[in-house]
C-alpha cells in the first residue's frame, strides 16, 4: 500500500493504523515523492490526500496508473 499525505502528524498515524492492521506501508509526503514510490516497489493499494503541494492526488493517478503492473 501506498499512503501519500503532506501533513507529518497524520502520515504517522495512518501509517501505524494500517501497519497494525497487517498492512506494508510505503509512505510520501507529496505526490512526486509517491510516483518514485511507485516506480520502485509494487504497490497493490494508493491512498492519497487530494490536497497535496505541487500536484494534487487526483491529478497523481494518471502518473500512479503508468506504473501500476
Amino acid at each position: 500500500m501506498l499512503l501519500v499525505e503532506d501533513d507529518p502528524s497524520q502520515l504517522a498515524d495512518y501509517s501505524a493504523k494500517l501497519e497494525a492492521s497487517g498492512y506494508i506501508v510505503h509512505s510520501a509526503a507529496s505526490a512526486e515523492d509517491g510516483i518514485s514510490v511507485a516506480q520502485n516497489h509494487r504497490v497493490d493499494v494508493i491512498l492519497t490526500d487530494n490536497v497535496l503541494p505541487a500536484m494534487s492526488g487526483l491529478r497523481s493517478i494518471a502518473e500512479f496508473a503508468k506504473y501500476s503492473k
